[in-house]
């Protein structure tokens, strides 16, 4: 029970030969086709004419049961198509792989990718389907090879107009489930990634993002940040919130090692431009060699707060009320009732208008 066609027609439409099951076939082989996937605007995807999740779901007959089947594409010319697009983007797919039986889905494409956007894209996915409906996730590999950075968010509808330039690689896994990502982890390697305006850099390191019930974690490990004037110790940076079963934030806790304050200047054009004036007036410098910092009590009137710091020749600017200083080494501690300073260092500046006439 094999179907095997060079060109799928009205005759035996794909999409709907998947949907319908009209006719009984365990395997289906198309090659050197066309296959239309369009990006809709509320978010869900079209895949030559028909809804994504129909592709997959059981059908109305047989009891509601689907059998199993495979899906093979080889050769295949797939049109991505997103809102307002005025013409697809071309991705050449020498092979897909789409198998499902009644315990899982599973999903293997290998796909060359337009010189705009880069080299290769390989990804792996699997559905268990043991679970109810409301249940079921998809765990996706994926591994793409000369990202074009640019290219890229302004698929994504991140549109970082300073960003210049940057490729590089990135191997992610991440998992996928009531249409949205609820967690993932990645490997990264850019190079030459520049802002307008700035100096070209290369990062590299893990990065890892969770979405819980009651909470979200955003985390970089082993980050390294080379400018040109050679490579530094790794860094990691941890941030993750609790919120309370109103949805609101009652807990921030950040922890970073080994975190250069001048490389985070170099990813200022994140930051929504309201708020970037006011960061980049500190001129902060200096590494935090181990930063734990805990507000709680965010929903109430007056937070609490616990934080330990361990620095090496930080500075910033004076902001205002707040005074600056230079060339601090030591540890501090601080909460709501008390707090400490164990001072390192001999040279420390402090500058402020209102109380020193000179630093």
């Amino acid at each position: 029970r094999l179907v095997a066609a060079d060109e799928v027609s009205v005759g035996v439409g794909l999409a709907r030969l998947l949907v319908d099951r009209t006719l009984v076939i365990d395997r289906v082989v198309v090659r050197d086709t066309v296959v239309e996937v369009r990006q809709l605007d509320g978010g869900g995807w079209w895949i030559q004419g028909a809804r994504a999740e129909e592709l997959l779901s059981a059908p109305k007959g047989n009891g509601g049961q689907l059998g199993d089947i495979e899906v093979v594409g080889e050769d295949i010319e797939l049109r991505f198509l997103q809102p307002g697009d005025e013409r697809p983007r071309f991705i050449d797919v020498p092979r897909v792989q789409l198998r499902r039986d009644d315990k899982k889905i599973t999903l293997d494409a290998l796909a060359r990718l337009p010189d705009e956007l880069g080299r290769s894209l390989d990804l792996s996915a699997i559905q268990l389907l043991g679970v109810p409906k409301s249940q079921r996730s998809w765990d996706v590999s994926v591994e793409i090879r000369g990202v074009n950075l640019v290219e890229v968010a302004e698929m994504s509808g991140d549109r970082i107009t300073t960003l210049t330039s940057g490729t590089g690689n990135i191997d992610a896994s991440l998992v996928y489930a009531t249409g949205a990502v609820q967690g993932a982890t990645a490997s990264l390697d850019f190079g030459d990634v520049t802002f307008e305006g700035g100096e070209g850099f290369d990062v590299e390191g893990r990065v890892e993002y969770g979405r819980f019930s009651d909470g979200w974690l955003v985390a970089a490990e082993e980050l390294i940040v080379d400018t040109g004037f050679g490579r530094k110790a790794p860094a990691s940076l941890r941030v993750q919130t609790s919120s309370n079963t109103d949805g609101e934030t009652v807990m921030l806790d950040v922890r970073a090692s080994d975190l250069d304050l001048a490389d985070a200047g170099l990813f200022l054009p994140w930051v929504p431009e309201e708020r970037r004036a006011e960061i980049e007036a500190y001129t902060a410098n200096g590494i935090v060699r181990e930063l734990t910092l805990t507000l709680s009590d965010l929903h109430r009137i007056k937070p609490k707060f616990n934080v330990t710091a361990d620095v090496a020749d930080l500075g910033f600017a004076a902001v205002g009320k707040w005074p600056g200083i230079r060339g601090l080494t030591g540890v501090m501690r601080g909460s709501n009732t008390s707090g400490n300073i164990d001072i390192a260092s001999t040279d420390v500046i402090i500058t402020s208008s209102g109380m020193f006439p000179e630093p």
